[in-house]
């Protein structure tokens, strides 16, 4: 339509794959070859459809009168004798506006002939970067582009960047630009920490001693760059819980996951430190989780050991046999139930009894008088578990009546 200076496209789930929006791109160049297009996959690659959206419809907003400022404040100043170099900074270093004038323009309103913009470091050419003409009313040529995959895949370092331009059958011969200085900086990253039980049937709500749990770092690179060589370490207060750090790379975000049941009973800070690396994104850590690991349950049971029938006689020595267990969800390298148990015999509550390394505690003792009675136990629970109770265990004593009887000779 009349009077549309500039387009913003946001494809909902371009920051994953920008496919869509380049082909919505080839439609409207198609449609209008000089109108002004903004893609959200190249400007911004993150998730959040807000922040992708806005940022390219400022985009869109500014893009033709920043360029034509640009190109207006260039051109007067070498008009004025200037000779030097004149550089934008930005706010996030995450992107870049070139542009190439062929001068003098005069009035051929038809050059063919196309620009390369050649990247190198050194005499390695890194990158080039063919452009058509941006602007049929001029001699311009521009590219604006993010840094990264979607856009001029370049790491962070200093690079020498030329203009050349192919004469394409036009009125003006090839020729190249003077070489300009390109610096791409680190880019920022972002680290985030989660901290959960392992998943699984039966857990217990929040974190118990013993338990698994998934401490997960993720990082994000806010170029959309892949990382290079970076780590993650996690730390609980000033302890390191990985003397070898976790590695990042790959595509971002990239997660890190230590599983790990050493949490002790008590109050934890975690948090994710993240290195940066040498290629393309600074250092960045998480805010602290603050985990609080609760001790862990058991279960106690009773039996009678000794006679293995839970009967014996009058003044014969019996014996009570508990055994403590963790949960089932506690690891088998987290430490044993430690503490005392307390057996009650008929009632009577007995001396506590220091539970053994194989969770096990006995009581020996001689049974008084006759009959059935029941015992029971307690386990007193320690800095890592919690107390239990058995259930009921019933023995037996039996009693053997003698009855002498006499008679006199007739």
């Amino acid at each position: 339509r009349e009077g549309v200076e500039a387009i913003a496209v946001c494809f909902l789930n371009a920051y994953v794959n920008g496919a869509h929006e380049e082909q919505a791109l080839e439609v409207i160049r198609a449609v209008a070859p000089t109108m002004s297009v903004s893609l959200s996959s190249r400007l911004a690659p993150i998730m959040g459809e807000y922040e992708r959206g806005s940022t390219t419809v400022i985009d869109a907003f500014i893009r033709r009168r920043v360029v034509g400022y640009l190109e207006a404040l260039g051109l007067r100043l070498r008009e004025l004798g200037f000779k030097g170099e004149v550089t934008l900074v930005q706010s996030n270093g995450g992107a870049i506006s070139l542009s190439a004038t062929v001068s003098p323009f005069g009035t051929l309103t038809a050059q063919p002939g196309d620009v390369t913009f050649n990247f190198f470091q050194g005499a390695a050419l890194r990158l080039s970067v063919p452009v058509s003409r941006t602007d049929p009313s001029s001699g311009t040529y521009s590219l604006a582009s993010v840094i990264g995959p979607s856009g001029l895949d370049l790491a962070a370092g200093s690079y020498t960047v030329t203009a050349n331009y192919a004469q394409g059958g036009g009125a003006y011969p090839s020729m190249a630009s003077t070489p300009r200085t390109l610096t791409i900086a680190l880019a920022s990253s972002a680290t985030a920490l989660t901290v959960a039980p392992t998943a699984g049937p039966g857990l217990p709500s929040g974190i118990r001693f013993g338990q698994l749990v998934d401490i997960t770092s993720t990082v994000t690179g806010t170029s959309g760059l892949p990382f290079a060589t970076g780590s993650v370490s996690l730390f609980d207060g000033a302890t390191n819980l990985t003397p070898t750090p976790l590695a990042v790379t790959g595509s971002t975000p990239a997660s890190q996951t230590l599983t790990t049941s050493a949490l002790s009973v008590g109050s934890h800070n975690l948090q994710a430190k993240y290195s940066g690396d040498s290629a393309n994104y600074l250092a960045s850590q998480s805010t602290v989780v603050p985990v609080t690991v609760s001790k862990a349950d058991t279960s106690a049971a009773i039996s009678v050991a000794s006679p293995a029938s839970a009967i014996t006689a009058a003044g014969s020595p019996l014996t009570l046999r508990v055994v403590v267990s963790p949960a089932a969800y506690v690891q088998a390298a987290a430490a044993r139930p430690t503490g005392t148990v307390t057996f009650t015999v008929a009632g009577v509550p007995q001396a506590p009894v220091a539970v053994q390394p194989d969770g096990s505690a006995s009581l020996t003792f001689t049974p008084q008088g006759s009959g059935s009675f029941i015992a029971s136990a307690s386990y007193s629970g320690d800095s890592n578990y919690n107390t239990s109770l058995t259930a009921s265990a019933n023995y037996t004593v039996s009693s053997l009546a003698l009855s002498l009887g006499a008679s006199n000779p007739a």
